[in-house]
């Protein structure tokens, strides 16, 4: 959204051009994606929550069974954001193209589509999220209490839990931090009926952020990325030391055999 901007302000990128389903599809995949962002970390608290209180379950955490969680994940993103395709009146698309901003999306003034999408893709995910972690950290806590009934392995894991859930909370504020102020707009807009020139560059410039934020916390809450991102750029470091000592021993070989 935000290169579709900066390229028409420039006329380097016209998007009236293209195809006006192509443009419509386009529009609708921006809000699937970011939906299946939400759904993402929605399947993410389902394996803590299956990890923590359903422990016994473990066939629920085998690779097939997330395999089909985010096949499931990904159908659900495409279904929930697939009415804004048909929803309007006449079974119009909520999806328009937007001449100040060269790119198709749901405008701030359709208040049926604007709403829509809110619930869809950020309200009810949101909403989803924190239940599960409330559940998970009201099941940690009444499990503390009667620590002196469960193994030492348990509780060791529980106490490696109220780590995670304390990184949760930052996640959790990133995520909600991702709509206020688009949300922002579109409350002003139905208070006053008056829509800022600059409110969807403004939303998509902080929706880009937020993704990069995301992106920082969840290194942050899942070390075992963290880890696996510092082991793989240490074989690769390695691997480079290791093709300049042998091409270094090459080299020599080759110039003693001419000589």
């Amino acid at each position: 959204m935000v290169l579709s901007n900066i390229g028409g302000d420039i006329n380097i990128y016209i998007l009236k051009r293209i195809n006006y389903w192509a443009c419509h599809i386009r529009g609708y995949l921006h809000f699937v994606f970011l939906n299946s962002i939400y759904l993402s970390y929605v399947l993410q608290s389902g394996f803590r929550l299956l990890r923590i209180v359903f422990h016994k379950y473990k066939y629920l955490r085998t690779i097939y069974s997330f395999s089909f969680f985010i096949l499931v994940q990904w159908i659900a993103s495409f279904l929930f954001i697939l009415p804004i395709l048909i929803g309007d009146h006449n079974y119009a698309s909520f999806v328009v193209y937007l001449p100040q901003e060269f790119y198709c999306s749901v405008p701030i003034t359709s208040i049926r589509g604007t709403i829509f999408i809110i619930l869809s893709a950020y309200f009810i995910p949101l909403c989803c999220i924190g239940v599960t972690y409330l559940w998970i950290i009201i099941h940690v806590q009444y499990r503390n209490r009667q620590s002196m009934l469960i193994p030492i392995s348990v509780q060791r894991k529980t106490k490696r839990d109220n780590i995670i859930i304390k990184r949760i909370c930052i996640v959790m504020i990133v995520l909600s931090s991702l709509g206020i102020i688009p949300c922002s707009f579109v409350i002003v807009y139905i208070m006053t009926n008056y829509l800022h020139w600059a409110s969807y560059r403004v939303s998509w410039m902080t929706v880009s952020i937020s993704f990069a934020l995301i992106t920082l916390s969840s290194l942050y809450v899942t070390p075992q990325i963290y880890k696996s991102i510092c082991i793989m750029f240490n074989r690769s470091q390695k691997n480079q030391k290791y093709h300049r000592v042998f091409s270094s021993i090459s080299h020599k070989h080759k110039i003693q055999k001419k000589n």
